[in-house]
């Protein structure tokens, strides 16, 4: 497999992919569940509610269709690897955490009509957790 010969959303997939299989094979997890997991029907229904494993980060959108990943169910506990980037929604509310072995930290937060700063904070911190994984050494700036 030539990388150089592939174009940009080859190679996004083949992170994608990449980073599931890896994902498979991680030992350690952690619980996460959404903020509003325990909130009241009415609530849920009133809402739209939605939360995502990150795998990568499309920055030439401006909207939640710039992450690519898997949903997870609102309403469950998932076990994920330390590491994980999520993104949850609330109604207009929308933030990225990541996971770490307390649980999750924030490190975004926006409006769903202002999400462009928001969505550059969340592809940096999805290519830094790569890096990390890989084992590979990156300047956070």
């Amino acid at each position: 497999m030539d990388l150089k010969n592939m174009n940009t959303e080859e190679l996004e997939k083949l992170i994608e992919e990449a980073n599931k299989e890896l994902s498979r094979r991680e030992k350690t997890l952690v619980v996460y569940v959404h903020d509003c997991k325990n909130d009241s029907d009415y609530h849920l229904n009133k809402y739209k509610h939605w939360s995502k494993r990150v795998l990568s980060v499309d920055t030439t959108k401006t909207n939640e269709h710039a992450f690519r990943g898997e949903f997870l169910n609102v309403r469950s506990e998932h076990e994920l690897p330390i590491g994980t980037i999520v993104v949850e929604a609330c109604g207009d509310n929308i933030r990225a955490y990541k996971l770490t072995s307390s649980g999750k930290e924030r490190f975004a937060e926006a409006k769903r009509k202002s999400m462009s700063d928001f969505i550059d904070k969340v592809a940096e911190e999805v290519l830094f957790a790569q890096v990390q994984k890989d084992g590979g050494e990156t300047i956070k700036t």
